[in-house]
């Protein structure tokens, strides 16, 4: 039986071709359980972690199977080191602490993720040996046979985990409960996660206490059909999240008395696949002491104080920069920006602000530390709590002094659905809609996507050989939702933000920039500055690596002959330059920009970006089949190391599944290349270039993405 029809040994060993006799060792084919959420653990070195990473664990076996997503062992403990450590002849519950307490500690050490640690093990005296049959004559164990000896005691621990977690919450339902809201999340808590004894004020988040993504799902789910209150998701992997702060929310949802934020089943209906702009008014996710205090008096024509959101992405970060250095001109002691970030404390999110200007370029880090000193501020928040998690003290200081409010902050996932994105990107940006509407009106800039241009309704027209609308083209009226779509659901929050921004400024008068950003490039001084996991790098990563790209990306043109297209992108430092030139203007309407290269005849092309990228020394063979060049594409990409996958284009390859079209439909931006005209940084919106590329190219080989070129440069930069 061991031999397959070609008479090849089957080992069960699992292997994998890297390539041309290139084979790794991968695991044991018996070894390796998949559980119910489709994670695979290898069972076999899993064991051995645990019996290597502590003296207490001298026998384990892992057990598990496909209807459930957590483990569960048979542990033969050490019972020498066991009496050193509690004594000799210990109680059971005495001795089953101390394992956890081992188990725990050993995944730590290990960096095991949370499923691979045992929810619940039995305990074994007597030691797997030859003799009982539970090892082989080599002393490997003997699964059948462990799984005869003990399968139907974990199968029965199994149901009882799952019945003694369905007891406890159902009990958490009575209304008769002696238990405090906080004292019941504290218990949906170890119902979810498995643990018991969690202290109810601990600080730990979701994560820290061995919460996954998958687990976040659950126990947001657990807490709405107990308390009839939703908490999304996103509030539960805040870094700020903890048991306090998910009942304080829930305490505020359950008072009539007090702000309520919406949930999607509020705004849109429970399930609904067709959401309604008119469901999106502004004055549904408002409450009644804001509605009947809305300020009418315009805000200042000099901004002193800006509040920022998002000041640690990508985008955020230099815009941060950018205002910091504008109100650093106000006369006569300077302006403040006030960034808001995610974290547990004040000190915790100015930390994570500092890391992304410091150690990259040490120009870029004298100049903000340069600003900050005397006109930045950064408070910890979350945007998809209630208030933007702020005290009611902390959000009338803001609600006061605040001129002006950049928001360029979202949960940018496209995977994600609509729904799931609701809290953070819809009731978020609403969240701070009510706070430029609180004590004085306050000037909005909003940081949309080019999503959201699709989601136009182009009976509207578009001007300027615009045949895809322009940006006074309408919002559509109305959306259907798709799980089919890449992005849709992000891209259909960008329009729900749009709809709610043009409600504000009907009903209050509202000021609004909403500037739909795209393919955002890095800074054209400061080094380092690099959207990683954004499409174009990927593509500049993995061909270098690769050292394939098709002849062309785009259908050909006449005779065969290399199309003239076009690729659209611009450097972050110009699109924050004239975001900030263009909020910095007192007007009082509402304005949309489609923030895009507009030179759509520049000839310049994803093949031209080849081009550079060969000129800047690193090889690529050009290959003429598409189809074919993908096939090789893929299966290299897919040679590369774990960690050089992630930063590929694996994920995205559908992205280039087709040739594009050379002269593709237009989007109209007139109002964003006038604005540029008018300002400092104008009086046009720059050409990609060749220098440019060679940069970015320069930048990622500094973050350690690629390596250093093989060949010369070829010195004909422009």
């Amino acid at each position: 039986a061991l031999f397959d029809a070609d008479g090849y040994v089957q080992t069960g060993d699992i292997m994998e071709e890297r390539g041309p006799d290139h084979i790794v060792y991968i695991d044991r084919r018996n070894d390796v359980l998949k559980l119910s959420q489709a994670e695979f653990v290898a069972v076999g070195p899993l064991g051995a972690t645990f019996e290597g990473g502590s003296p207490v664990i001298k026998q384990i076996y892992i057990y598990g199977n496909s209807a459930r997503a957590y483990l569960l062992a048979v542990v033969v403990p050490d019972m020498d080191v066991v009496a050193e450590l509690i004594g000799p002849s210990p109680a059971e519950a005495g001795l089953k602490a101390l394992i956890r307490a081992e188990t725990q500690k050993v995944a730590r050490d290990a960096n095991l993720r949370t499923f691979e640690v045992p929810r619940d093990f039995i305990i074994e005296m007597e030691p797997f040996s030859f003799e009982n049959g539970l090892l082989s004559s080599v002393r490997k164990r003997m699964r059948p046979n462990l799984k005869r000896k003990y399968g139907e005691r974990l199968e029965a621990l199994y149901t009882a985990i799952e019945r003694k977690r369905q007891d406890e919450l159902n009990a958490l339902k009575d209304p008769n409960s002696p238990l405090t809201i906080l004292e019941k999340v504290a218990k949906v808590l170890e119902a979810s996660l498995g643990i018991e004894g969690i202290d109810p004020e601990t600080t730990q988040t979701f994560r820290e206490l061995g919460g996954d993504s998958l687990g976040t799902v659950s126990f947001s789910m657990f807490l709405e059909d107990i308390f009839g209150v939703e908490i999304p998701v996103n509030a539960i992997v805040s870094p700020a999240g903890n048991p306090r702060r998910w009942a304080t929310m829930i305490e505020a949802a359950l008072n009539p008395d007090g702000h309520v934020v919406p949930t999607f089943a509020v705004i849109h209906g429970k399930g609904a696949r067709v959401l309604h702009a008119r469901d999106l008014d502004i004055e549904r996710f408002l409450d009644r002491n804001t509605l009947d205090n809305i300020p009418t008096e315009a805000p200042p024509a000099q901004t002193r104080t800006v509040l920022l959101t998002g000041a640690n992405g990508f985008l955020g970060h230099l815009l941060c920069l950018e205002w910091m250095e504008r109100v650093a001109r106000v006369t006569p002691v300077g302006g403040t920006v006030i960034c808001l970030i995610r974290a547990g404390s004040d000190a915790a999110a100015r930390k994570r602000l500092d890391e992304v200007f410091l150690g990259i370029d040490p120009e870029l880090e004298r100049h903000y530390l340069t600003l900050a000193v005397k006109h930045l501020e950064v408070i910890a928040a979350d945007i998809a709590d209630p208030s933007l998690g702020l005290t009611p003290q902390v959000w009338d200081r803001l609600a006061a002094d605040v001129d002006h409010i950049v928001h360029p902050a979202a949960l940018v996932n496209h995977v994600l659905s609509y729904e799931h994105l609701f809290g953070p990107n819809v009731v978020g940006t609403a969240e701070l809609i009510r706070l430029a509407l609180t004590h004085r009106m306050k000037r909005f800039d909003f940081i949309s996507s080019m999503a959201a241009a699709y989601r136009v309704n182009l009976d509207g027209g578009g001007s300027g050989g615009a045949t895809l609308g322009d940006e006074d083209t309408p919002l559509l009226d109305s959306v259907t939702l798709s799980d089919a779509g890449y992005a849709d659901g992000y891209g259909t929050s960008k329009w729900a933000n749009e709809v709610q921004l043009h409600s504000a400024h009907q009903r209050f008068g509202l000021p609004v920039n909403i500037f739909r950003g795209d393919m955002m490039m890095p800074h054209s001084r400061y080094k380092g500055q690099i959207n990683v996991p954004d499409m174009f790098t990927r593509m500049l990563f993995s061909i270098v690596m690769t050292g394939v790209a098709p002849t062309s990306f785009y259908v050909p043109g006449p005779n065969g002959h290399r199309a003239r297209a076009h690729y659209d992108g611009l450097p972050s430092d110009f699109i924050a330059d004239v975001m900030a030139g263009i909020g910095a203007q007192a007007r009082g309407e509402i304005r949309t920009y489609n923030v895009i290269n507009p030179h759509v005849d520049d000839g310049i092309s994803l093949d031209a970006v080849v081009d550079w990228i060969e000129s800047a020394g690193y090889e690529v063979e050009r290959m003429a089949d598409h189809g074919e060049w993908l096939k090789r594409f893929e299966a290299k990409l897919s040679a590369l190391t774990e960690s050089q996958r992630q930063h590929s284009s694996l994920a995205i390859l559908h992205m280039f599944s087709r040739l594009y079209p050379s002269h593709a439909d237009v989007i109209g931006c007139q109002h964003y290349v006038d604005a540029v005209r008018e300002l400092p940084v104008g009086p046009d919106v720059p050409h990609l270039t060749e220098r440019f590329i060679h940069k970015y190219l320069d930048d990622m080989r500094l973050l350690g993405l690629i390596p250093e070129v093989r060949r010369k440069p070829v010195a004909n930069a422009a």
